[in-house]
């Protein structure tokens, strides 16, 4: 039988009014607490601070697929915060390293650093697959820190 968790969040304005801000009732099955933590945090942060919140719930990461002997590729990702969802946006042989994803809620975009022959390239790259390099020099080396 499924596990039912449920409960009932309630938001009020306590200094002034007492009016109530938000409410939200959650009834779920098989899911965790952190699950339904999740569920409704987009509208308590709505509620309180009247605009959606910087913080995405998407995560960056480079993931490197080995084939025969030395020869690999890397992949740029990006997954929701559970690692469902996952979409590939870069495949590349170069090294890729430190993806940091911008706070830009309307047009969310990736920075990483990119290893060429002569230099490290700072490269942006959009949720769409489409990339730009944001610094590239020859003979420069530039990471995010």
């Amino acid at each position: 039988m499924p596990k039912e968790i449920g409960f009932k969040c309630v938001l009020y304005n306590t200094t002034k009014s007492r009016k109530k801000l938000y409410e939200k009732k959650v009834l779920k099955k098989n899911l965790s607490k952190r699950e339904l933590g999740h569920l409704i945090a987009k509208d308590m942060w709505i509620a309180l601070m009247g605009n959606q919140s910087p913080y995405p719930s998407k995560l960056c990461y480079i993931k490197r697929i080995w084939y025969i002997r030395n020869y690999f590729s890397n992949e740029l990702c990006t997954c929701d915060f559970d690692g469902s969802n996952e979409m590939v946006l870069l495949t590349t042989s170069r090294v890729v390293a430190a993806p940091y994803l911008s706070s830009n809620l309307k047009n969310p975009f990736i920075v990483y650093s990119k290893f060429t022959d002569t230099n490290v390239r700072l490269v942006s790259v959009d949720l769409f697959g489409r990339s730009n390099p944001v610094v590239d020099f020859d003979w420069t080396s530039v990471y995010i820190s």
